[in-house]
This record gives structure tokens, sequence and C-alpha cells, in this order.
């Protein structure tokens, strides 16, 4: 009689296979990361637009509240906690304040100046992000190339800013230093949390502290916007509803979703490096939409910005490129 042979052992499930770095992605990826740039480069001007009938902070805080929404949805799908524990409330509240000065200081500058110089001006956070990682927490150190990379930018910066009065054609709304200083603050700002952000996810889970750092933003924007603004809801135009579902859903929502989804498949250098174009589409998007003035030194500047991001995402080979959770302002 022959002895029965051993049940063979179960195959080990298939490991979760990740894109090398250097493989570039495939394209409906691209094209995903391409939209995303080009959705990111839409904000300054959604802004704009919900501005003709919600003021600036009122409009903030419309927007974050439906990013609250989405993240409520985002935590509950994904199976992370909705509530922080109690050492958790600290960090929660410490971002949930940074966001509220981030923020409101963005909208007040966008309201100031125009999408196209708010465009550039917001994205110098990758920047900030860099020097702060640098000198102060010491988590990522420049290169001689990447400090190349932010004296293209900070070229481009300047060239905005010296130029802003040479206007070749468009009407649309005039850009002002004031407006321009704020946004650029505000962008400073969006960088110094971006690091504390990259920090406190060592500590609590990343989707518990997006939606409460959105949903504690949000309160303090609304309890601000009740004690300076007047809001008339009768007001409100179609153009500014799309524009604030616009601000909350796609840009707060998806846009973090998606970008999210492409970090977890392939290459962080490989996607983000799309996001160099964003200055570009937010410049193209204002004054194309909005009819803001356009000058050849715009385009320029945007250029400078956008090859001074490549740079400063520009990595050793093996490094590990980490990246904030939620892109621009």
């Amino acid at each position: 009689m022959t002895t029965p042979a051993p049940p063979k052992a179960p195959a080990a499930p298939a490991a979760r296979t990740r894109a090398s770095p250097s493989k570039p992605l495939p394209w409906k990826a691209a094209a995903v990361a391409i939209l995303l740039s080009i959705l990111w480069g839409g904000t300054p001007a959604s802004i704009r637009v919900a501005g003709d009938s919600v003021p600036p902070l009122f409009g903030a805080a419309i927007r974050f509240w439906l990013a609250s929404l989405f993240m409520l949805g985002w935590c509950a799908a994904r199976g992370e906690r909705l509530w922080p524990r109690r050492h958790e409330w600290r960090p929660c509240g410490l971002l949930g304040l940074f966001l509220f000065v981030q923020i409101a200081l963005y909208h007040t500058g966008v309201a100031a100046t125009n999408a196209s110089h708010a465009a550039l001006f917001i994205n110098t956070f990758v920047f900030w992000t860099a020097v702060i990682e640098h000198f102060v927490s010491r988590d990522d150190r420049l290169t001689g190339l990447r400090w190349a990379g932010l004296a293209v930018a900070a070229t481009g910066v300047c060239t905005v800013l010296f130029t802003a009065g040479q206007t070749v054609s468009g009407g649309g709304t005039p850009a002002t230093l004031r407006g321009d200083f704020i946004v650029a603050f505000s962008g400073f700002l969006l960088g110094a949390k971006i690091v504390v952000t990259k920090r406190t996810t060592k500590r609590v889970p990343p989707g518990t502290l997006i939606l409460w750092h959105d949903i504690l933003g949000a309160s303090l924007l609304l309890a601000l916007a009740a004690a300076v603004e007047t809001f008339e809801p009768a007001r409100l135009t179609t153009e500014a509803v799309l524009a604030l579902l616009y601000q909350g859903l796609l840009v707060g929502g998806f846009c973090f979703g998606a970008q999210t989804a492409l970090l977890e498949r392939y290459s962080a250098s490989r996607v983000t490096a799309f996001n160099a174009a964003t200055p570009v589409w937010g410049v193209a998007i204002a004054v194309l939409m909005l009819g803001d003035p356009l000058s050849p030194w715009l385009f320029v500047a945007a250029g400078a910005v956008a090859t001074g991001i490549v740079l400063i995402n520009r990595r050793p080979r093996g490094a590990t490129v980490r990246r904030p959770l939620r892109e621009g302002g």
C-alpha cells in the first residue's frame, strides 16, 4: 500500500510590488499625475471666482468643511480611527492652528492680488520645506544641485516682483505687492506646516491627523469669518458654488486621494515630478479663464519656479523622497 503524498503547502501570497524608481510611470498613472497638477494649479483662480460672492474667510471655511467631509469618508473606507486618542489631540490642534493661519492668509492674499501671481507665490512652499528641513529639522540635507534649484526659483520670484507693472495684454485683476507678499508668507507657513506634519504622522495616523487638522482649521476660519466678514447667501452664484466644490471636493478630496493612491504604487520622485508644472498651469489658467494681465516675464518666472521645483526634488540615487500629505495651499 502506497503512502499518500503529503498535501502541498499553500502558495505564499504574492508580495505587493512597487515600481522601480528608475521606471517611468505607466501612461494612465502619468495622465492622473498631470491632471492633479492642473487641478492644483487652478486653485487660485477658483478662489478668485468664489470671491465674487463669498468673502475670503467664509470661502476658506466652506472649502475645508467640504474637505473634512471627504476625509471622514476616506478614514471610514480605509478603517482609520476617526477619534484621536488623548495624547493625539495636542498635535492635531497644533496643525489645525497652522492650517487656520496659513489658509486665512492665503485666501486674503489671493483676494488682494491676481490668481497668476498667487499661483507662483504659493508654490514657493516647496523651497521653504527644503530650507527648514536642511537648517532646522536636519531631516533632509540640501546638495549643491538643490541649492541651485533654490537660486533659480528665487530668481523667478524676484522677476515677478520687479516686473509687476509690465503688462502686455489682458484686463483681469491687477496684482499688488501687498497681496503677493501675503501669499508668499502663506507659502512659507505651508512649508513649515509640511515639516511639522511629516514628524507628527509618526505619532498620529495620517488620516486621523488630516481629518482633525481640517475640522479644527475650518472651525477657526468660520469663527473668524463670522466676526469680521458679512456673508449674504442670497448673493451666492452658481459659479461661486462650483468654485467652492472644486476647492473642497476636487482639490481637498480627489487630489488628496488620487496622489495617495499613486504614492502607494509608484516611486514618489516619479509621481511628484509632475508637480513642477503646477505654477505654470496656475498662470495659464488665470490668464485664459480670468483674463489676468499677461506679461512674458510672468511665464519666464513660472518656468524658473518649475525648474527650481524639479531641482529641489532631486535626490541621490536610492534616497527616499517623503512628500506632504496634501499639496498646495
